[in-house]
């Protein structure tokens, strides 16, 4: 059996292991009235999410995914955005599993996440 971990994703591929102690660091830019970033992606309908891909990684080192969260940045308030453009940057601290114990999945909002610059 494999291990699991949880990557974040970056355009379609899930990227780097997120740092489950310390939270996801996101790297960010505001261009206009938007903000972007490499792991920032835009949601049909509007919107922009962080994706988290939960999978297993077998002895040859291969990531399966099989469940993703989507970190919703319409919750970040408007100080905390604010802040985190003039850093470049926002942090996301969201709980990892469901009330079953299970990895978080889908549509992720406080108080599932809290967002922070630091």
């Amino acid at each position: 059996m494999g291990r699991r971990r949880i990557r974040q994703q970056r355009r379609r591929q899930p990227h780097r292991l997120a740092d489950q102690e310390l939270g996801i660091r996101l790297e960010i830019v505001k261009h206009k009235d938007d903000v972007k970033g490499f792991q920032v992606l835009p949601r049909r309908g509007g919107g922009k999410v962080i994706y988290l891909s939960w999978g297993e990684i077998d002895d040859t080192g291969t990531f399966t995914m099989f469940r993703r969260a989507k970190l919703w940045l319409d919750g970040v308030d408007a100080a905390t955005a604010h802040a985190a453009v003039a850093a470049g940057s926002l942090t996301a601290r969201p709980g990892l599993t469901d009330a079953k114990g299970q990895p978080l999945r889908a549509a992720v909002r406080p108080p599932k996440v809290t967002w922070s610059i630091t």
